[in-house]
C-alpha cells in the first residue's frame, strides 16, 4: 500500500511537536497509508511508481482505452498480438502535462470495416462476427505512476492524513479540537483535498487488473 508522506511530514504540517497519541508513528503510519490509497482510488489515478508492471485492460471493442498514469511501455499486445508504438497505437498524454499518459489510441477502421483493427481478423473470422467484446484484450507491460510525486499530491496527502488523525474526535459530537483548544466543526473532506480530487480525477472507464 502506498505511503506518499511520512509521520514527521504530517506532524510538521499540523504544527504538532512531540510524539504523543494520536500523533504516534504507528497511528500516523496507518492514516498515511489510508490517505494515500484513498487519493488514488478517489481520483482513479496511479500515483505510486511501479516499474515493469503488467496491467490488463478491456477495450469494449473501441479503438481507445483509458489507462492510469502510464510513464513508458516496454510491451503492449492487443488480442495477444504485439503492437508497435506510433504505428499500431499512440499514447495520449495527461492534459495536465505531468509526464504520464492516460490513454491508448489504436489505429482504427470505422463503420463495417471495424474488424480490420484486429491484426488476426482473418484467422478469427471477425469480418463475419465483428464487433466482438473480449475482456482483458489489452496487456501492457511498463512503468506506471509519478517519479517524483507531484508537489500538490504531497500537500494533500499531509492534509488528509492529519484530517484522518483528528477525525475520530468528531465521531460523536461532530466537532474536533485544534492544538490550542479551539473547537472546529468536522464535516466533509477538507476543501483542499476535495479540490485536488476534482482536478486530478479521471473517468471511470478505466478497467484494469
Amino acid at each position: 500500500m502506498p505511503a506518499f508522506v511520512n509521520a514527521s511530514n504530517v506532524r510538521s504540517f499540523a504544527g504538532i511537536t512531540g510524539i504523543t497519541d494520536p500523533w504516534s508513528e504507528s497511528n500516523l503510519g496507518s492514516n498515511i497509508r489510508s490517505a494515500s490509497a484513498l487519493l488514488q482510488r478517489m481520483t482513479g489515478r496511479q500515483f505510486e511508481a511501479q516499474s515493469a508492471t503488467t496491467k490488463k485492460f478491456t477495450t469494449h471493442g473501441d479503438s481507445f482505452v483509458a489507462v492510469p498514469d502510464l510513464r513508458s511501455v516496454s510491451s503492449l499486445t492487443l488480442h495477444a498480438t504485439s503492437q508497435t508504438l506510433d504505428t499500431d497505437y499512440y499514447l495520449v498524454p495527461d492534459t495536465l502535462q505531468t509526464g504520464v499518459y492516460l490513454g491508448i489510441q489504436f489505429a482504427s477502421y470505422g463503420g463495417r470495416a471495424g474488424y480490420r483493427s484486429h491484426s488476426d481478423w482473418f484467422d478469427r473470422n471477425l469480418d463475419r462476427y465483428y464487433p466482438q467484446r473480449i475482456p482483458d484484450d489489452v496487456v501492457v507491460i511498463g512503468d506506471w505512476g509519478h517519479d517524483p510525486l507531484p508537489e500538490d499530491l504531497l500537500y494533500v496527502s499531509k492534509a488528509l492524513s492529519a484530517f484522518l488523525t483528528k477525525n475520530p474526535d468528531a465521531l460523536l459530537t461532530g466537532f474536533t479540537q485544534t492544538p490550542d483548544g479551539t473547537l472546529v466543526e468536522a464535516g466533509d473532506l477538507p476543501k483542499v483535498v476535495a479540490s485536488f480530487i476534482q482536478t486530478w480525477k479521471v473517468g471511470s472507464s478505466v478497467e484494469s487488473v
